[in-house]
C-alpha cells in the first residue's frame, strides 16, 4: 500500500493473485447498481476497485481493511489446520492457541508500538511468565499495565439472558485467574520485585508517588461495553482493598478493543495512547454514578469523534482527492447511497 492508500498487485505473483481474489470480495463497486442494498457500511466494503487498472484498489478505510485481513487470515489458518491435520476440534480451541502468536505477538504488540508517540516511554512485553500481564509502559511515575484478551463471543454470551449465568462467565474469563487477577498480581510484583528498580529507583521515584493505570485490551468489540468496564472496575477495587498496595493512586480500569485502537492509530496522526489514557482516567474520576440512569463513559466515544464507517463526507472527500469525480460509476451513484 502506498502513501495514497492505493494497492497494486502483480498478476505474475501467485501469492499476490490470491490476495487479489480476497480484495475483490471487499470492493464497494459491486453495490453500485443494486437497488435493494440496505444500509452500506464501509467496514464490510473498505475497498474501491480502480476501473482503469484491473490490479489496483483504493483503500477507503484502512482500519477496517486491516481488521478484515486479520480475521480472514485467522479463519483460513483454522480451516487449513483442521481440514488437513485435524489439529483442532473446535474454533474456540483454535482461538485460544492462536491468541498468543497471532493476536498478542503480531497484532496487539504492533498496535501498542504504533500508538505511542513519545520515544522516552519504556515498553516491556512479557516474553517469559505467561501468568503475568502482556505489557507494561513506564512514563516516569505513571505505570500502565496491559492485559490482552483475544476472545470471541464467549460461550454464546450474546445470547444468554440469565443475569447469574452472564455474571459467572464474566467472572471466569475476566476476574478469576485472568484479566483483573493478573493486573493485581502485577501490581504486587511491581512493589516487591527488584527487577523494576531500573525504572523506579534510578529515577528517584518513590513507590508511594507511583500511579497505576490498568488496561484490558479485547480483540472483540462486543466486550468494550461501558457498563462492563464499570462492573470490572468495581470488582478490581474489591480485590485491591484486600491487598496492601501502597501506590499513590490506582486508576479506574479501562477496556479497549482492537477495532478502536486500529481506527485511532490509522486516522489520527496525533494520537498517543498514553496521553489519552491519562485524559480518560481524569474524566472517569469525575464520573457520577449516583443518578437514576448513569451514562457510563467510554474510551471509544471519548476519542473517536466521528464514525468513519458511516461518514459519507469521508468518501466524497476521498473521491475528490483521487480525481474520481469524472468516473461514470461514481457519477451515477445516488446521493443517498450511504
Amino acid at each position: 500500500m502506498d502513501d495514497k492508500n492505493y494497492i497494486h498487485f502483480d498478476p505474475k505473483n501467485e501469492n499476490e493473485s490470491k490476495m487479489k481474489e480476497y480484495c475483490e470480495e471487499l470492493c464497494i463497486n459491486s453495490l453500485f447498481n443494486k437497488e435493494n442494498r440496505g444500509k452500506v457500511e464501509l467496514k464490510y466494503y473498505p475497498l474501491l476497485k480502480d476501473l482503469e487498472n484491473e490490479n489496483g484498489y483504493f483503500v477507503l478505510n484502512k482500519a477496517y481493511f486491516f481488521l478484515n485481513f486479520y480475521h480472514k487470515i485467522k479463519f483460513q489458518t483454522f480451516q487449513f489446520l483442521t481440514e488437513d491435520y485435524n489439529a483442532f476440534n473446535s474454533y474456540n480451541e483454535f482461538s485460544s492457541e492462536y491468541a498468543e502468536k497471532g493476536g498478542e505477538e503480531i497484532l496487539f504488540r504492533n498496535l501498542i508500538q504504533l500508538s505511542l508517540k513519545n520515544k522516552y516511554y519504556k515498553v516491556i512485553f512479557n516474553e517469559e511468565d505467561k501468568s503475568l500481564i502482556d505489557c507494561m509502559i513506564f512514563n516516569n511515575r505513571h505505570i500502565f499495565l496491559f492485559e490482552f484478551k483475544d476472545y470471541e463471543s464467549i460461550n454464546r454470551l450474546d445470547s444468554i439472558y440469565d443475569y447469574k449465568e452472564v455474571e459467572e462467565i464474566i467472572d471466569k474469563n475476566f476476574i478469576k485467574k485472568k484479566g483483573i487477577s493478573q493486573l493485581i498480581s502485577m501490581m504486587d510484583k511491581l512493589k516487591n520485585n527488584n527487577n523494576f528498580n531500573e525504572f523506579v529507583i534510578k529515577k528517584n521515584i518513590k513507590f508511594q508517588n507511583i500511579e497505576i493505570y490498568p488496561v484490558i485490551v479485547v480483540s472483540n468489540s462486543f466486550y468494550n461495553i461501558p457498563s462492563l468496564e464499570h462492573y470490572l472496575t468495581l470488582k478490581m477495587f474489591e480485590k485491591i482493598n484486600l491487598s496492601k498496595l501502597n501506590f499513590k493512586k490506582i486508576h479506574n480500569l479501562v477496556i479497549l478493543d482492537l477495532n478502536s485502537l486500529v481506527e485511532l492509530t490509522y486516522y489520527n496522526n496525533q494520537f498517543d495512547l498514553i496521553k489519552c489514557l491519562k485524559e480518560y482516567a481524569l474524566k472517569k474520576s469525575k464520573f457520577n454514578e449516583n443518578v437514576s440512569l448513569p451514562n457510563y463513559p467510554s474510551f471509544r466515544d471519548n476519542f473517536i469523534k466521528s464514525d468513519f464507517v458511516k461518514n459519507s463526507n469521508f468518501l466524497i472527500q476521498f473521491l475528490k482527492l483521487t480525481n474520481f469525480e469524472n468516473n461514470k460509476d461514481i457519477a451515477e451513484m445516488p446521493n443517498n447511497f450511504f
